[in-house]
């Protein structure tokens, strides 16, 4: 879903009430998102919920490598006769 447009007083206003008084576009915006602490002057509030939920914020993920291609790559770096950049 994109993000909807609204008013930042009336953004901040509805990101304040519980999920079950909210409009459903905005649970729908929301859905599996923290809402964190809005600022009163936030000229974006829901710019600054997706800010919070994406990789510059708050939200981690965890990578997986098979170990196997991962050696096969560090070899074969180790053993090249000279680097670069790519």
């Amino acid at each position: 879903m994109s993000r909807p447009s609204c008013a930042p007083d009336e953004a901040g206003r509805l990101l304040a009430l519980p999920a079950e008084q909210r409009p459903e576009w905005l649970n729908q915006f929301l859905h599996g998102m923290t809402i964190p602490p809005i600022p009163a002057d936030s000229t974006h509030p829901l710019d600054d919920v997706d800010m919070a939920n994406t990789a510059r914020g708050e939200k981690n993920c965890t990578l997986l490598f098979p170990l196997d291609r991962v050696l096969a790559a560090a070899e074969h770096a180790v053993s090249a006769p000279k680097h670069r950049l790519r």
